[in-house]
């Protein structure tokens, strides 16, 4: 951050920040990640690919709290089709764009 002075008076007249960078969102780099390794879809259950999304994505690792920490960015991204699977109960289930289509038929 660099501070701009005005050259007669001394004082700061604004603050100039660097530009943003822009770092990509779990979801990105979740749909990145299924993509190099042929994963389709990805659902509550599927401890060691969420775990592997979150090393990839830089998550701190605790427990089960993490794998819902990813569910949760999956959910809020629109790399993925959401839809929900009866295992013992309704789990989110995220399909990649591209697969959805052999899961839900035509009507995505």
């Amino acid at each position: 951050m660099q501070l701009e002075k005005n050259a007669i008076a001394g004082r700061v007249e604004r603050i100039v920040r660097p530009p943003a960078t822009k770092k990509p969102t779990i979801g990105k780099i979740a749909a990145d990640y299924m993509r190099q390794h042929d994963y389709k879809f990805v659902m509550l259950g599927d401890a060691h690919l969420l775990h592997e999304i979150a090393d990839v994505a830089g998550i701190p690792h605790k427990g089960f709290d993490t794998e819902i920490r990813v569910l949760n960015a999956l959910d809020r991204s629109n790399e993925f089709v959401k839809g929900y699977v009866r295992v013992h109960r309704l789990v989110r289930c995220f399909y990649l764009p591209e697969h959805a289509a052999s899961y839900f038929g035509e009507a995505v």
